[in-house]
């Protein structure tokens, strides 16, 4: 009995020796969920190329082709594939991501839009904004038999996209949606289009008089110009876009003009104020600012009106909020003035006799701050009702 258990004992050994010193289909990267399998021939990764960054969101049908080297099975055995992701530094033994090639796997690519991709990662709990340092490679199965592709190859992925999100008036009406109208062609294909006629173009209300959408970016640097309406799907309208504020709450001054953007990757968050809608007008008094030419602008920073707010009324209830805290007290940019830089925001007209204090700041929606205030102290101003406008001159900002 006593050389029986030295007899498996001895045997043992030599199949863990036997099994320690066998390497792994592919020794970097094994596939520790399979059984290790030399009937699978080894094969290359054929592209992308390594270190591919993606910024994937909904909807988005642009396509990223994946494709590897045919491998053959012993034994003429069909081969099938798939797409897999892991960490950085994972070992693919239980792969973030899963997909398999089209033909019921033996097809030697797979085409993915960057929509299905997002919706991969989601399903797996990415939150949007989140960025992954990925590796990926290609499962290739016959029977119980895996091999994963010889080199695997590194991918950043993230989840976003540009965001552009706007604050629109308290009077906007609940029976209209809010559209994007513009040089959208890098998104949606046309330029343009009629407010309501685009469902890629339609904003979701988000709540807070808030409303949001994420597209495609466009290309780093690139210049657009775009605008907000309210229009719906039936009835698809030019009638009902923003308009600049005016005296008394008429729409006289006409159509606010474009604004535009110079998109800089990594500032994904665009935050603007509608003041009033063409059709809806309100009682209401204009903030104008002429900032210095030396004023720093997006995506840098943004400009903000401070103040007590709670006497003033409009959007922000409470007092002197953080800068940048509030996108709805972010001002506008009044393009019609193009040789100085003139902001302007339209708020509800307080009681007459009311007295307030306010001031402009410098921040960002991503990155609220009190540091860059003008240069001065508060400003302060009674209400007159035969005065809709306040006008002020920024001389330079804290810090800057």
């Amino acid at each position: 009995m006593k050389h029986l258990l030295h007899l498996i004992t001895l045997m043992f050994a030599v199949i863990l020796f036997t099994a320690c010193e066998k390497e792994f289909p592919n020794p970097e990267m094994p596939d520790l969920s399979s059984v290790p399998s030399d009937n699978i021939s080894p094969f290359e990764l054929i592209s992308p190329a390594g270190g591919v960054s993606l910024t994937v969101f909904q909807p988005n049908d642009n396509q990223v082709t994946i494709s590897w080297q045919e491998t053959k099975a012993t034994g003429d055995r069909a081969v099938t594939y798939e797409w897999i992701a892991d960490n950085a530094d994972g070992n693919f033994s239980t792969p973030l991501l899963a997909i398999p090639s089209g033909n019921e796997g033996l097809d030697t690519e797979v085409t993915l839009t960057l929509g299905q991709i997002d919706a991969a990662l989601a399903e797996i709990g990415v939150e949007v904004g989140t960025a992954l340092d990925l590796k990926w490679t290609i499962r290739a199965t016959a029977g119980t038999d895996v091999r994963l592709a010889n080199t695997p190859r590194k991918i950043s992925v993230r989840r976003g996209g540009l965001t552009i999100e706007v604050y629109v008036p308290n009077n906007t009406p609940a029976d209209q949606d809010v559209y994007l109208a513009g040089m959208f062609e890098f998104a949606v294909g046309q330029n343009w289009q009629t407010p309501g006629s685009q469902p890629g173009l339609k904003m979701t209300n988000i709540g807070g008089g808030r409303y949001s959408i994420t597209i495609a970016p466009p290309a780093n640097g690139a210049t657009f110009e775009y605008k907000y309406f309210l229009a719906t799907a039936a009835a698809p309208n030019w009638g009902n876009g923003e308009r600049k504020p005016t005296s008394g709450g008429n729409n006289d001054g006409g159509g606010i003009r474009n604004r535009r953007l110079t998109y800089q990757a990594g500032n994904d968050l665009v935050s603007d104020v509608v003041s009033i809608w063409e059709g809806y007008p309100y009682d209401h008094i204009v903030f104008k600012a002429t900032l210095p030419e030396s004023t720093p602008l997006f995506p840098t920073r943004e400009v903000f009106v401070g103040g007590q707010w709670d006497l003033i009324g409009g959007a922000a209830p409470s007092s002197w909020q953080q800068p940048g805290s509030n996108g709805a007290l972010e001002m506008t940019r009044d393009f019609d003035i193009e040789d100085e830089i003139v902001f302007f925001y339209a708020a509800p007209r307080p009681a007459e006799g009311t007295v307030a204090q306010y001031k402009y700041f410098l921040s960002l929606v991503t990155a609220p701050t009190w540091d860059n205030g003008e240069s001065r102290g508060n400003r302060g101003y009674t209400f007159d009702p035969d005065v809709d406008l306040i006008e002020d001159t920024v001389e330079g900002w804290d810090n800057l």
